[in-house]
This record gives C-alpha cells, sequence and structure tokens, in this order.
C-alpha cells in the first residue's frame, strides 16, 4: 500500500481514504435509527423495517447518479465538485438529527437524503478510481480497490461495534453527529483533489475509449 502514496495524488488518497471509511461507517445508522424508532418514537417493528428500507432506497439508482455526474460536469469538474457539494450535503442532513426529531417522516427525509449523498458519492469516487488507476496501469486497479476495500473494512466494523454500544447506553444520537462530520471531513478532503490533474485524466480516459 506504501506505493499507492507514492505514486497517487496525496489530496485523492486523502479523500478516497476518508470516502470509503464514511462508506463503512455508515452501517452505525441503522443500528442506532432501529433503537430510536423502538425507544423514542414506539414505532410497530414492521413499520419502523419499512422506514428503514426507504433510507436505503436512493442506492437502488446509483446507474442514473453515474450518468447524470458524468454527462453535466459541475462548475467545470465531472468527479472533485460532487464530491464536495455531497460531502457537505450529508453533513447538512445529519447534524439536526444529533437533536431529538418529533416528526418520524422529517426523520425518514434526512436519512433518506443522506442515502441520496452517499449513493453520489459512491458512485463519483468509484469513477475517480478508475481513472488515477491509469497512472500505475500494472498495478494501480487492483491496489486501489485493495486499499480501498480494506479501509471500508475499517470503517464497518467501528460503525457496527460503535453503535452497538451507543445504542446499549442510551445515546444513539451521537452517531448522526459523528456522520454529520465525517460528511464535512470528506467535503474538506475534496478540495484537496488535484482539478487540472482530475481534468487530464479524465480527458484522457473519454479519448481512450473513443
Amino acid at each position: 500500500m506504501p506505493r499507492l502514496w507514492k505514486t497517487q495524488d496525496r489530496g485523492f488518497m486523502l479523500n478516497l481514504s476518508l470516502q470509503y471509511f464514511n462508506y463503512g461507517f455508515k452501517a452505525i445508522l441503522p443500528i442506532v435509527s432501529q433503537q430510536l424508532a423502538d425507544e423514542y418514537y414506539d414505532l410497530e417493528p414492521g413499520l419502523a423495517s419499512f422506514y428503514l428500507a426507504i433510507t436505503a432506497l436512493p442506492y437502488a439508482f446509483t446507474l442514473f447518479y453515474g450518468i447524470f455526474c458524468d454527462s453535466i460536469p459541475l462548475f467545470g469538474s465531472r468527479k472533485r465538485n460532487y464530491i464536495i457539494l455531497m460531502g457537505f450535503l450529508q453533513c447538512a442532513f445529519l447534524a439536526p438529527a444529533l437533536f431529538p426529531i418529533p416528526n418520524v417522516k422529517l426523520g425518514v427525509f434526512l436519512l433518506t437524503a443522506n442515502g441520496f449523498c452517499g449513493a453520489v458519492l459512491t458512485v463519483v469516487t468509484n469513477g475517480l478510481i478508475c481513472i488515477h488507476s491509469r497512472i500505475d496501469p500494472e498495478y494501480g486497479s487492483n491496489d486501489l480497490w485493495t486499499y480501498v476495500w480494506a479501509v471500508g473494512g475499517v470503517g464497518g466494523f467501528s460503525g457496527c461495534i460503535l453503535g452497538g454500544y451507543l445504542s446499549s447506553i442510551g445515546y444513539g444520537r451521537v452517531a448522526y453527529g459523528l456522520c454529520s462530520f465525517i460528511g464535512l471531513c470528506v467535503m474538506i478532503s475534496g478540495f484537496m483533489i488535484d482539478k487540472k490533474k482530475e481534468q487530464q485524466l479524465d480527458t484522457t480516459s473519454n479519448l481512450t475509449i473513443g
């Protein structure tokens, strides 16, 4: 893995690390949401499961998010600026959930909107991986995918353990604040991605495909 940090742009690697940790760590959300649905909203198990299923619905349309982002650049960027925007929105949508929300439907909306941000972040980051793998044709793709799934695994393990602990002591809402903060970190790291390099690699990729 040290080879990645030598061959790839540092800003890209930092963002990649944070985003895939973010991707895995969000396993914490269904855990604490289930606890809140039972203890705070007093929902029936069937209705709680229905609401949780709605929050995961945005991930069903990732193909269309990828097509949209590749077709319509955001201020001249097909990847970087979408990462910045979605990191900010994740922070904005989850921060209010740190406090009690009496209306359960508003809570479901915030979590669903967060799911949309997460789905777009994943698709756009995967696109960045594909174009950055061209920097090292021999090992780039294997190294990058191995790295991101390792980081995602660490995030998922951390989220599951912490989610169970926070739920057991009645502080499940803290998880929303943590995920909101991670979204802010993803946004900040997005600014560190080299925009010129991204555009250069994106252009090279398009020419190769063409």
